[in-house]
């Protein structure tokens, strides 16, 4: 059995062999591990960046401040006031307690390559499971020539002493240099630390071996000594990371970065020793598997063009349920093409499913836009931007000098330096255009990893109450925010005069954090809390055999209102419905095992419909949607047989209504086909006269919008209009957009300065199209000043 286990580790390894120029032992590199020398003009430079940083950007400070024992600025002042007396090693050292004692991993001082290049490694991988216990899940033989003891261990072995201490002693003693915050992170992180170490973004640990004891599953109790060993990255001094990173096209830091990277890096081990593991010794297997346990293969999961997703139908106990997997909310193509893919997966694989499980559990973040986007596929309703709030201050001014929807925020608190919000990274218009695309049951599956985008994610399907959160750990890890990089803020430093910092030394910070949509709180320090806390067993780990999925879908089983086998359904020829015209939309359904539904809309009981004799059931619904608003439509089956009063199935539908667009030559007079909207009071913003819009001098409104819905003829059109505004400047901005099929195109760009001129907009573009033309007015608190007019609205 021995030799069988050894042929599986070094069969799991083989594709990653061990080059003499890539792994070697940390005491024979130290000496070519330096640091480039810091004048003092360097050192100096680099302290008011991160004084600018902490005190001018960084929106978590007060916060930190008041839960940990840290006060930056005040450390910063001793470094300032030392700086000459310290070697390099002693400046970037002191320099990344700073960073690291706020606990916020969007929060980094990266050092300077080659020495970045390196990572420390032990030659295995460990995680945590149940009851915090550590176990071995990887063990890479080919380094054995290096670290000889790597022969002892065996996955599956639990780890019982590091450093003869106690391995969560030895976590807890370096919680701080690891940065994490929750509980659990601190953990799963600390395990992270006992095998793998970034020098990204920390110093050259003293110790040139780790001792460590473990414990067999048959009780067996063994020590290794195992020498770190150095891995040196050649590709690492090519990386154009940090471009990506500065150039704030991606919402992930340096850290998450090379989270990613160690993680990929273990799993490759992980991977290759659970297809061996699993497919050629089933004997072996059985050492590790509980009879007594339900399990679901997660093997073999179908791919995707978005290279982080995967998905599976799983039959379990007579239903079909679904199993998405996405490791990580990047978005190489886009966000928009990331969003498709998901609803690709979601209509096409997935929608006879009868309930699904997203499975998020090591998901790093990404792009803040794909998982609000990605939220609003699971529910009726539309999702409300996640808010966000940013300081206000001078530095803070610059950088969105070019954005005045966050600058209106800022204005009027000058240079206090106060917090401002809430503001949105993804507008409603982006967020309305993604519909309902899955319409079973949902769940969420999380640990401690879930971070930053993940974090969102989670929120915001918590808040809109459309997921149960099922996790192995108490919470996500809690650190919802978008993160600046010094480069993405260099036309900030070089407006205060100051030059990058020397040796291509990179530093971010939080600049906008999150708050939860149910009640303005803080996703910072706290994450999203579990449901229902699930433990991992050693098959999770090691195989690819999932407790944790099945006890979900034993849960499922359980559901009333699921739907119970094949036979029992109702059925519509679509999942969404476009109303018309009168406003009312006519269904069939098609039913099994049904003798009546009931509808509710927007949870509120509709109506009873009975079935017919030929198992349909006819439906009439009047929609009050005004045009491109929507309404959920639940739809709850029931079997007078059943034993039980409460409905056997559950599905839902989503009313879209569309506006009636008139052809240009059946207008006599446009302002009559003209619709006006304004969310909060009826009584202000656009009146309607003739051909004519009318605002009045003013109006606690935030905004208002007035739209045309008409046909355009084949041949180009022209859009006319004598525009006056006289409203508040910076304040108030007037602009005129057009919508076709949900995509939407600006025909002017947004003024607020006083206005008396004529219009003429070519309408070219969209000939022989059905068009909504917007005009809108957008404020910050309030329309003030004269008001303003459209008249003589024409279309030729």
């Amino acid at each position: 059995m021995k030799s069988l286990l050894c042929l599986l580790l070094v069969f799991s390894t083989g594709a990653f062999a061990a080059e003499e120029n890539q792994f070697k032992p940390l005491k024979d590199v130290r000496s070519q591990m330096t640091f480039k020398p810091l004048s003092d003009e360097d050192k100096e430079l680099i302290i008011s960046y991160t004084r600018t940083l902490f005190s001018k950007v960084y929106v978590n400070l007060e916060h930190k401040m008041s839960i940990y024992p840290t006060n930056p600025l005040a450390d910063l002042k001793i470094i300032e006031d030392r700086y000459h007396e310290m070697d390099e090693v002693e400046f970037h050292q002191r320099m990344l307690a700073i960073y690291t004692s706020v606990r916020d991993f969007h929060v980094n001082y990266n050092l300077p390559k080659p020495y970045a290049c390196y990572s420390s490694l032990t030659g295995f991988s460990l995680q945590k499971m149940k009851a915090n216990k550590i176990i071995v899940t990887s063990v890479n033989l080919n380094l054995k020539n290096l670290s000889p003891d790597l022969q002892k261990l065996t996955p599956g072995d639990e780890l019982v002493s590091y450093q003869n201490t106690s391995p969560l002693s030895y976590i807890k003693s370096r919680s701080a240099a690891v940065g994490a915050s929750t509980p659990d992170a601190v953990i799963v992180q600390g395990v992270f630390d006992l095998y793998f170490r970034s020098h990204y973004g920390s110093i050259l640990q003293k110790d040139n071996e780790i001792t460590a004891s473990f414990k067999r599953p048959n009780g067996e109790e063994y020590s290794i000594v195992a020498p770190w060993i150095a891995r040196f990255n050649p590709d690492c001094l090519k990386e154009k990371t940090e471009e990506k990173v500065q150039s704030g096209k991606t919402d992930e830091n340096l850290r998450e970065v090379k989270l990613k990277e160690r993680k990929k890096f273990f799993l490759n081990w992980k991977n290759k020793f659970i297809t061996f593991f699993k497919n050629k010794l089933p004997l072996v297997k059985k050492k590790f598997l509980n009879s007594e346990t339900s399990l679901v293969d997660l093997s073999a999961p179908h791919t995707t063009k978005h290279p982080n997703l995967f998905w599976k139908v799983i039959p379990y106990q007579g239903q079909n349920f679904g199993y998405l997997k996405l490791d990580s909310f990047d978005a190489p193509e886009g966000t928009n093409a990331a969003v498709a893919e998901v609803k690709k997966v979601l209509t096409q694989n997935l929608a006879d499913t009868s309930a699904l499980v997203i499975d998020l559990r090591g998901n790093y973040g990404g792009q803040i836009s794909f998982a609000e986007k990605m939220a609003a596929l699971f529910g009726a309703m539309p999702v409300k931007s996640i808010p966000f709030y940013v300081r206000a201050n001078d530095f803070m001014s610059f950088m969105f000098k070019d954005d005045p929807s966050w600058l209106k925020l800022m204005i009027p608190q000058g240079n206090n330096n106060t917090l401002v919000g809430p503001g949105n990274l993804t507008t409603l218009t982006d967020l309305s255009r993604v519909s309902q695309s899955y319409f079973g049951k949902v769940v969420l599956l999380t640990n401690s990893e879930c971070f930053s985008s993940c974090d969102l994610f989670s929120a915001v399907m918590k808040d809109y109450a459309r997921v149960k959160i099922y996790g192995t750990d108490h919470s996500t890890f809690g650190g919802g925010a978008n993160v600046w990089a010094t480069g993405y803020m260099k036309p900030a430093f070089e407006s205060i005069d100051m030059p990058v910092p020397p040796q291509n030394i990179s530093m971010r910070v939080t600049a906008r954090h999150a708050h939860r949509l149910a009640d303005n709180s803080l996703i910072e320090d706290r994450g999203v809390a579990t449901d229902v806390i699930l433990d991992e067993e050693t098959d999770d780990l090691l195989t690819q055999n999932s407790t944790v999925v099945a006890k979900i879908y034993n849960d499922f089983l359980k559901d009333p209102t699921l739907k119970k086998s094949s036979d029992t359904f109702v059925e519509f020829e679509q999942k969404s419905f476009q109303v018309h015209g009168d406003n009312l939309v006519n269904l069939i359904a098609s039913v099994g095992n049904i003798d009546y539904i009931s509808v509710f809309k927007n949870k509120k009981f509709v109506q009873r419909f009975e079935k017919d004799e030929e198992d349909k059931i006819a439906i009439t619904l009047n929609s009050k949607n005004t045009p491109y608003g929507t309404e959920s439509v639940e739809i709850y089956g029931f079997d007078r047989d059943s034993s039980t009063r409460l409905p056997v199935l559950r599905t839902s539908l989503l009313l879209e209504t569309l506006p009636e667009f008139k052809k240009l030559q059946d207008l006599n007079v446009i302002g009559d086909v003209i619709t006006t909207t304004y969310p909060k009071n009826a009584d202000c913003g656009w009146q309607k006269s003739a051909n004519a819009l009318l605002l009045e001098g003013y109006c606690p409104e935030t905004s208002t919008e007035a739209t045309l819905s008409i046909e355009l003829p084949q041949t180009e059109t022209i859009l006319s209009f004598d525009l006056i505004m006289d409203t508040e400047p910076d304040y108030d901005f007037f602009e005129i957009v057009a919508i076709v099929n949900g995509v939407e195109t600006q025909l002017m760009e947004p003024v607020s300065q006083p206005q008396n001129e004529s219009f003429r907009i070519s309408l070219g573009a969209f000939a022989g199209k059905n068009i909504d033309l917007k005009f809108k007015v957008i404020s910050d608190e309030a329309f003030s000043g004269k008001g303003g007019s459209i008249s003589n609205i024409q279309i030729q």
